[in-house]
């Protein structure tokens, strides 16, 4: 009986290279958008409805609006106030120049506007500016 010597093994496959996905909304928002943002306090201060406030309401204000502040990345949204915090999903609705519009999935219309490297976001309850995080 004749053995036969094993056979050659095979080579190594190279690896495939998987490309990460890039959404329709991360191609079509202008990248100065995405990052973390928090209020513009001297905006807020500078704001109609803040400055007819009496001063110890103002500094209310300011030490609520500190509070806040939002994430945007391509394909979430992120909030948070203090201790508590959101994530949603959102669809884009266009895009045009420094403009964002979208919707997130619990329903809220939101639109971004980039303006001198601020981020405004006006919603249904109001309008606020934005600078990135630091």
């Amino acid at each position: 009986m004749k053995v036969e010597p094993a056979p050659e093994p095979a080579p190594a496959a190279e690896p495939v290279k998987v490309e990460p996905q890039v959404t329709k909304a991360a191609l079509m928002m202008p990248k100065e958008m995405l990052g973390a943002w928090r209020v513009d306090i001297d905006a807020l201060l500078a704001s109609a409805p803040v400055k007819a406030l009496k001063p110890e309401e103002q500094q209310r204000a300011v030490k609520l609006a500190g509070e806040i502040s939002l994430e945007l990345s391509a394909e979430v949204l992120k909030s948070s106030f203090g201790e508590r915090s959101a994530q949603s999903s959102y669809e884009v609705k266009s895009v045009e120049g420094g403009v964002l519009e979208l919707t997130t999935k619990e329903g809220d219309a939101l639109t971004f506007t980039l303006s001198n490297n601020n981020l405004i976001l006006k919603s249904k309850a109001g309008t606020l500016n934005f600078k990135h995080a630091q």
